[in-house]
């Protein structure tokens, strides 16, 4: 399990050069190595998100939707993948927005 609140407490922006715990951090140093793991093991990684205190709309789009977007993910290989949780009463929130820029997210060019 991925205890969001331990990469940080304060999520920044979406890329790392601007600065402070980004979304492409999260995704690129802890989400994709663990969804790659999964995916070979048949396990599966669950992020929970309490402690957080909050996702700006950036971070999300990079860290959620760039799993599709960058990696080369499929929306139908992260709802077998992935599962995101979270008892705080903000989380139902943070996790609608990750599925929703999953969902939405253009798929990442074949080289």
């Amino acid at each position: 399990m991925i205890q969001f609140a331990e990469f940080t407490r304060f999520p920044g922006a979406g890329l790392r050069e601007q600065g402070g715990y980004s979304g492409q951090q999260f995704r690129e140093d802890i989400l994709t190595p663990a969804l790659r793991t999964a995916k070979e093991t048949g396990s599966l990684v669950v992020v929970n998100l309490d402690g957080t205190m909050g996702l700006s709309t950036a971070f999300s789009r990079e860290a959620f939707g760039g799993l599709v977007s960058r990696d080369g993910f499929t929306s139908a290989e992260l709802k077998a993948l992935l599962v995101i949780e979270g008892e705080d009463p903000s989380s139902s929130v943070f996790i609608k927005e990750a599925w929703e820029y999953i969902a939405s997210a253009k798929p990442a060019a074949v080289h």
